[in-house]
């Protein structure tokens, strides 16, 4: 019996551990989110979006959540573990839709898929998994010169 209350009580503290890890990850990724829009107007923010990656990048690279926030001057998007930043600014942005289609497996899930020119003039796309992914699009679209 006693065996069972500490097999118990480790999985307890293992999840606590876990849930307040998650919550500090999720806050510092906001914050910094927050401190790059600075005193721009933020038209739309999420801060558990699911990050698909670059298509540049191919499927080695990681997928995860994070805080996503898109202003008037840029795409910003910090996701909480691995520590990685995307930043598209505006000007760069080509087209936004949305798309059901992906590389990894998404089970027809609605998509954020913004098509933009890199800092070195090549064509990429990002894919976020966010709430009312049509929204998102329109308004890049709104915004875009591209």
């Amino acid at each position: 019996m006693s065996g069972t209350l500490f097999v118990l009580a480790l999985i307890g503290a293992t999840a606590a551990y876990v849930v307040v890890a998650q919550r500090r990850l999720r806050a510092r990724a906001t914050a910094e989110a927050q401190a790059a829009a600075g005193e721009q107007a933020v038209h739309h923010a999420q801060d558990d979006a699911e990050y698909l990656g670059l298509t540049s990048k191919g499927l080695a690279q990681s997928s995860g959540q994070g805080c996503l926030l898109l202003t008037d001057e840029q795409i910003f998007y910090a996701q909480w573990e691995p520590r990685r930043r995307v930043r598209i600014r505006i000007d760069q942005v080509i087209d936004a839709k949305v798309t059901t289609k992906h590389e990894r497996p998404t089970g027809g899930v609605p998509m954020l898929l913004v098509k933009f020119e890199d800092d070195t003039g090549e064509e990429d796309r990002a894919t976020w998994i966010v709430d009312a992914p049509d929204r998102w699009a329109q308004t890049l679209r709104g915004l875009s010169p591209g």
